[in-house]
């Protein structure tokens, strides 16, 4: 397994990304307390579910933990769900229904599939390193229907990780919880997986493994390029990324 792998599995100690930025159940005190999520991930999320709402056959395109596949298995799309990552695609196997939920290990540099899709989500991939972007528009426009949906989120060029930490923080110390009588706030309760997704972020910025990060205009011009026709291009994400919506022309 390489590094990178290991690198991402460290996300899931006691499920700190999905818990710290989408939200969840945790334990503490001995109560199953409901906490966690971050605004700026979860607009995100609502807003390229929302992008996605009249497509039906749908490509997680590096799906990780499945965060975006659940809520659109929800919508009674059917999904197919590729990451590299077999720690993350556990999680997802773990939690996702049988029914229109299709799980795949592959390479996004590399995908391989039997079928076409009218939508094409991808979520804070395509910064990698490992990403080829050349590879990766072209596999995009080349499962997606004629007129299909390309929803695209990823950093902006030079991202400032410490601007998303303070935000996160502050949100969540002003987020209190009433257990037994003694107030506590979101942040004391997920210190643990807070410290942890802090740790991680910093040594995923310090080992250059972020490195395809463009402005809203380069990558509006770079989709256009490979086929696609820009129909919503804005900043989000505390102002650190961007989300394209576009069609395959």
């Amino acid at each position: 397994m390489s590094d990178i792998d290991l690198l991402w599995e460290s996300y899931l100690t006691n499920k700190a990304y999905d818990l710290v930025l989408n939200g969840g159940i945790v334990q503490f005190r001995g109560k199953s307390l409901q906490c966690g999520g971050l605004s700026y991930y979860l607009d995100r999320v609502k807003k390229n579910i929302m992008h996605l709402k009249s497509q039906d056959r749908i490509l997680d395109l590096g799906c990780g933990t499945g965060n975006f596949t659940l809520k659109l298995l929800e919508l009674d799309k059917t999904i197919f769900a590729v990451d590299s990552n077999p720690y993350m695609l556990k999680e997802l196997i773990d939690h996702s229904p049988i029914n229109n939920c299709f799980i795949s290990k592959q390479d996004a540099n590399n995908i391989n599939l039997p079928v076409m899709f009218d939508g094409i989500i991808s979520n804070n991939v395509l910064y990698l390193s490992t990403i080829e972007p050349e590879k990766f528009f072209s596999n995009a426009h080349k499962y997606l229907v004629s007129g299909g949906l390309f929803v695209l989120s990823s950093f902006l060029k030079d991202p400032d990780l410490d601007i998303l930490i303070e935000i996160g923080e502050s949100e969540l110390k002003n987020k209190h919880i009433n257990i037994d009588g003694i107030g506590f706030s979101e942040y004391d309760i997920l210190k643990p997986q807070i410290d942890t997704v802090i740790n991680v972020n910093r040594r995923i910025f310090e080992s250059g493994l972020i490195k395809n990060t463009y402005s809203l205009a380069e990558i509006s011009k770079m989709a256009e390029n490979y086929g696609f026709n820009i129909i919503d291009a804005y900043i989000d994400y505390a102002n650190q990324g961007f989300t394209l919506s576009s069609r395959r022309i």
